[in-house]
């Protein structure tokens, strides 16, 4: 399963969604552009992978694209849930 996160770094906001559109929304809301606009602002970076909890289950990050306009900077996460049975402690 995917879901994709969205987090403002330095602050403690993260949402998360089921699609990248709708990722892509939020991150329009969030910077307070239209959804044809965030296009052009997407980054893609190079970080540690992101494993965190969410709704009862692990994930971990596969791809992380940065968004900056002049009001404020966004990752987006793409998620993957990791199968708890293979996953080596």
């Amino acid at each position: 399963m995917t879901s994709f996160l969205v987090v403002t770094p330095g602050v403690d906001s993260e949402e998360w969604c089921e699609s990248a559109s709708a990722a892509e929304a939020a991150i329009a809301r969030r910077l307070g552009l239209t959804p044809e606009q965030v296009d052009a602002l997407r980054r893609r970076i190079t970080v540690d992978p992101l494993v965190v909890r969410h709704d009862g289950s692990r994930w971990r990050s596969r791809q992380a694209w940065n968004f900056r306009s002049d009001a404020a900077s966004l990752r987006l996460y793409e998620m993957l849930q990791i199968d708890e049975a293979l996953y080596e402690h």
